[in-house]
């Protein structure tokens, strides 16, 4: 379990290095201000996240 923001951070740019999501990488703690912000549940966040990763993989390969 990760305790704290940093340490949360840290532990997404592992997965998403070790994953191949370079969009959830870059996007995360984006997507995640809007949803603490608009009061998203955590899986319509993850929703987002998952959205942003797939609709920048559909504009790179065509």
């Amino acid at each position: 379990m990760v305790s704290s923001d940093a340490a949360a951070q840290a532990a997404i740019g592992a997965a998403t290095r070790e994953l191949h999501l370079p969009t959830i990488r870059t996007e995360a703690v984006r997507i995640a201000e809007i949803a603490a912000r608009e009061q998203q549940s955590h899986l319509a966040f993850l929703a987002e996240v998952l959205a942003a990763e797939v609709d920048d993989r559909m504009s790179t390969t065509g």
